[in-house]
């Protein structure tokens, strides 16, 4: 798919520099983005739409076991397809 049939959300989305202004990692891509924003002052709903899309909702990660994976999926397996007696 060409770039011209992307929507400018879509572009901003996969677009590194772009990331880096979203993320503030950046100070070049963090200054290109504010001065483009700036001028385009009509895209700005695009653009902290990209922005909330780039950083996502931080969920906080939590490791569990492999024996309690096991365990909780025997117990589920159970409950659907109990053993015939």
């Amino acid at each position: 798919m060409s770039k011209k049939n992307l929507s400018l959300l879509e572009i901003l989305i996969d677009d590194i520099s772009f990331i880096n202004w979203a993320k503030n990692q950046n100070q070049n891509d963090v200054a290109f983005w504010n001065n483009w924003i700036e001028k385009h002052p009509n895209k700005i709903e695009t653009v902290f739409n990209a922005k909330a899309i780039v950083l996502g909702i931080q969920f906080e990660k939590t490791l569990i076991s492999e024996s309690k994976i096991e365990r909780e999926l025997s117990h589920i397996l159970a409950q659907i397809e109990p053993e015939k007696k």
